[in-house]
């Protein structure tokens, strides 16, 4: 990650300069219409503006109206409409752009199954953040168009199972504003690229589930765990 001051006049019919910093990121790549990933050291980040970010496995950067060569693969923006959303552990980074981040994490914008309405009440009486929420809402929503009837019911220890096949286990967490997953091993677990997988229950494995780049990992290895 760079920093660049860009001068420009005001208006086509000033004289007068204004200055603002770019910035750009390197070695990205474009994941998703309004997603990439890129690397960058984490303590460059620090430089970013924050609404309460959170720790997560990876770091999070909204950008607004951004500038991306795939030929070169580098992404660049004003530094002042670039917020950080989540502290990543890594190097890796995945970048929103500010529409893209609007669409994906509004709850206005995705309602959940009425079978799992009960679990997504649980989880905002628990207080867990609006976009934490609408990501797992999006994760149910994606497993009921693949045909999952199973019941989605609280269990012990605020974990909830889809019975009656048992085949993921989803666990709100509030310290860390995630959810932790767990789903039968299958061959497409390793297959994925997304998960920092840890190891469950016996023929289980388990995962943190808190951004926008795993989701597709993540419906894969539920839909795999549901046809064991």
């Amino acid at each position: 990650m760079k920093l660049t001051k860009i001068d420009h006049t005001a208006n086509y019919c000033s004289d007068l300069l204004e200055s603002f910093m770019l910035i750009t990121f390197e070695e990205t790549i474009e994941l998703a219409k309004g997603v990439w990933l890129s690397k960058t050291n984490t303590s460059d980040l620090q430089i970013l503006r924050s609404n309460g970010s959170r720790r997560a496995a990876k770091s999070v950067v909204v950008l607004e109206n951004p500038e991306y060569s795939a030929s070169k693969k580098r992404i660049s923006a004003n530094l002042e409409s670039a917020y950080l959303i989540n502290e990543g552990n890594d190097e890796h980074v995945i970048l929103l752009e500010s529409r893209a981040a609007l669409g994906t994490f509004s709850l206005k914008t995705t309602a959940a199954d009425k079978r799992d309405v009960p679990f997504i009440d649980s989880c905002k009486n628990l207080g867990l953040r609006s976009e934490t929420i609408e990501l797992i809402t999006q994760f149910l929503n994606r497993l009921r168009a693949e045909g999952v009837e199973d019941e989605l019911e609280e269990g012990k220890a605020r974990k909830w199972i889809m019975r009656p096949n048992n085949f993921v286990t989803i666990t709100p967490q509030t310290r860390n504003m995630c959810f932790r997953i767990s789903v039968r091993e299958t061959e497409v677990c390793h297959n994925t690229s997304k998960i920092d997988w840890k190891t469950g229950l016996p023929t289980y494995r388990e995962f943190a589930f808190s951004e926008l780049g795993q989701l597709e990992d993540a419906v894969a290895v539920a839909l795999g765990s549901a046809k064991k």
